[in-house]
């Protein structure tokens, strides 16, 4: 389960993201009639409270109507009004939803297309225009909320990589990592270890070190989006602070003097 999950979230935020409506559309399709259906019960519920409703309130409007006379006609005759529209609507979706002509598969699929080319094609094309990411930290959250859930379920206790949790040592208690991770002189008396095969990570990359960089931005208070092991512009945003904050290039872009700095001790 571990390995899948990793593979999804490697993929470019755009293509997890057409994923995702890939499997809602195929959700659709298999039970969207049982859908309809539960929606026309919903509105059979709605129905009946109109009507309840519509009668409690028309009982002492019409007595009143017959007493006082025509200075109550207006208000009865608005009220039966309003509330038929309401009805009649609730009319018109019960029928039409519980016997559905048809389930538009053909629009539905339509739809997904365009929305699976305006995800994927501009990454592909290298276009990071807000035009094309507006919605990337809305996704990324919900995503990171999920990931999280199911990192802390016991679906992961027997597949974790033994790699993974030696690198985690090695950053955070500073345990002997040798065969994983290689010494980077970065000033004179200064060695820290840093993953064998790390190099940088910059927007629209994803994983398990951007998972480290993020929690370490947000130990330090640079960061305050969701840990969801994906380079989007909030992340890109706080690396940025923080590159500033040491005397660095704010170039968003997350190197190995970055992440030496980012995890001494003294920071």
């Amino acid at each position: 389960m571990y390995e899948i999950v990793n593979a999804f979230l490697d993929l470019p935020v755009g293509v997890r993201f057409t994923i995702f409506l890939a499997a809602i559309l195929i959700v659709y399709w298999i039970f969207a009639r049982l859908f309809f259906k539960v929606i026309a019960l919903v509105l059979l519920l709605l129905r009946k409270l109109v009507y309840g409703l519509y009668m409690l309130i028309e009982l002492p409007i019409s007595a009143l109507h017959r007493i006082g006379g025509g200075a109550f006609f207006s208000i009865d005759q608005g009220l039966s009004n309003l509330f038929g529209k309401i009805y009649n609507a609730l009319e018109k979706g019960v029928k039409g939803f519980n016997k559905p002509k048809t389930i538009h598969p053909g629009k539905a699929f339509f739809v997904f297309l365009l929305c699976g080319a305006y995800l994927t094609i501009p990454y592909f094309a290298g276009l990071y225009s807000n035009v094309f990411t507006f919605w990337e930290d809305a996704y990324l959250e919900r995503e990171g909320r999920v990931v999280y859930f199911i990192e802390g379920t016991s679906w992961f206790e027997d597949s974790m990589p033994a790699a993974l949790d030696v690198v985690q040592a090695g950053i955070f208690t500073g345990a002997p990592v040798d065969e994983y991770t290689e010494k980077v002189e970065i000033e004179p008396q200064l060695l820290f270890e840093v993953p064998y095969d790390f190099e940088y990570l910059s927007r629209g990359d994803s994983g398990n070190y951007v998972i480290e960089i993020q929690l370490r931005l947000q130990e330090l208070g640079f960061y305050d989006g969701p840990i969801s092991g994906n380079f989007g512009p909030l992340t890109e945003e706080s690396v940025i602070s923080f590159q500033e904050a040491m005397g660095l290039d704010p170039n968003g872009v997350f190197d190995v003097t970055a992440w030496v700095l980012l995890f001494t001790e003294n920071n």
